[in-house]
């Protein structure tokens, strides 16, 4: 999708304030809570807004209106207290191995990592 494309590219500049663009970076690029956390951040947004998009049964073009508009609409520490949740139900999941191998791979690179090393250390 065209919105993730650009949220990822300019790194949230146009979604946010000068002030929580700041905070919002310093919170990815700790890594912090995960290395690409910045993708429960869009996942967040989406779905923070899924009801409206759903309900309205936008089509492609009125999903990239929609979300163009909400350029500093939407609250960030909620958001991120979404990120936040998604994180841990994801990696509730990794753990019970109820997650894709390439979702595990992308959110904990570290883990599969060092599964990979042991695997090649055994053989």
């Amino acid at each position: 999708m065209y919105f993730f494309f650009r949220w990822m590219l300019i790194c949230f500049k146009r979604e946010f304030s000068f002030d929580d663009v700041m905070y919002l970076w310093e919170v990815i690029w700790t890594d912090h809570i995960c290395h690409n956390f910045e993708l429960l951040i869009c996942l967040s947004i989406l779905i923070s807004q899924k009801t409206v998009i759903m309900e309205s049964k936008f089509g492609f073009t009125e999903i990239l209106k929609y979300i163009n508009d909400l350029s500093y609409k939407v609250p960030l520490q909620p958001l991120l207290k979404q990120a936040e949740g998604l994180f841990i139900l994801l990696k509730l999941c990794n753990e019970t191995k109820g997650l894709p191998p390439s979702i595990s791979a992308m959110i904990f690179p570290d883990i599969n990592k060092d599964s990979k090393d042991t695997i090649k250390d055994d053989t």
